[in-house]
């Protein structure tokens, strides 16, 4: 249906219908500017999670801010947008921590616990082969 609207099937004098399909466009506008907010943190919180530049860094941490604040009652606040868009607000604070957890796991590896061999200053240096007459002059 070409150029269909929904103020095309509505009666011009029956101002309750106009009001309510006006608040569901607002609303439906609403839901989606906050969840263009959500995926925008998002998307910071995961694109700058390692960077070390000053400004990827603060972006992350805006980003990592935003979710983990609880009593922020603005109106865009993590907790209100989860609300108001039905999401788990801990769950998705979970989530994003095991994530971030498992990428610097990634990204830094545990270094090997190597013990480190202690020598006498009279042995020969590591990797050092003696003669076999130094060998043999050491076992008589």
């Amino acid at each position: 249906m070409k150029g269909w609207s929904p103020w095309a099937i509505v009666e011009p004098t029956d101002s309750g219908i106009i009001s309510d399909l006006s608040e569901q466009t607002v609303l439906h506008g609403e839901k989606r500017l906050m969840l263009a907010v959500l995926e925008s943190a998002t998307e910071d919180f995961q694109k700058y999670v390692l960077v070390t530049n000053p400004h990827g860094k603060q972006l992350f941490q805006d980003a990592e801010d935003w979710f983990l604040a609880v009593n922020d009652e603005s109106f865009f606040s993590f907790e209100n947008v989860c609300h108001y868009l039905q999401l788990d607000s801990d769950y998705i604070r979970k989530g994003l921590s095991r994530w971030k957890e498992t990428q610097r796991a990634i990204d830094s590896p545990a270094k090997p616990n190597i013990a480190v061999g202690h020598r006498r200053v009279s042995d020969p240096p590591i990797g050092y082969r003696r003669s076999r007459a130094a060998v043999r002059a050491s076992v008589r």
